[in-house]
């Protein structure tokens, strides 16, 4: 389960609230009584170091949070995709689009072949006979599958009513 505190900001903030929370119990352990039994170390020797620890480790919290604001956000400038990785996506749901429109058209078992053969061609297979064969057998699977097996009624198109003529 990942920290709470890996957020940056949260980090920042929790570190300048015990900043601020230190300082206030170094100064209340400055303000106690000293004690004339005392020796060296008086009664506020203790809470006077547990507030510097305190402080110490709030500064440590802050300059943490603030180098990992600054990995994350180049981080952030580094993950988002080039333009190049756009125009592909961009072109698959042309592709994809074309698919819908052409669906009632062509009909399912067509539409399913050509798709697959365009995605292939666009994701860089050559076209040849065994495009071909894999789109027409994908085609033919997924028709056996919605069609036949599941009887969900599929688009036929203008070439299943020619073939059934």
């Amino acid at each position: 389960m990942k920290s709470r505190l890996g957020n940056s900001s949260v980090g920042l903030w929790t570190g300048l609230v015990l900043l601020a929370l230190s300082i206030v119990y170094w100064t209340q352990a400055d303000a106690l009584p000293r004690s004339a039994l005392g020796g060296s170390v008086g009664s506020d020797g203790l809470p006077k170091l547990l507030g510097g620890a305190l402080a110490v480790m709030s500064c440590l919290l802050i300059v943490q949070s603030l180098l990992a604001s600054h990995q994350k956000r180049q981080q952030e400038r580094d993950d988002l995709p080039s333009r190049d990785e756009v125009l592909r996506a961009l072109g698959f749901w042309i592709i994809a689009a074309a698919f819908v429109l052409a669906l009632p058209w062509l009909g399912y078992p067509a539409a399913v072949a050509a798709v697959l053969l365009v995605i292939g061609i666009y994701y860089g297979r050559r076209p040849s006979l065994r495009l071909l064969a894999f789109a027409v057998t994908g085609a033919a699977i997924f028709y056996l599958l919605f069609h036949t097996l599941l009887g969900m009624p599929v688009p036929q198109g203008m070439w299943m009513e020619l073939l059934a003529r």
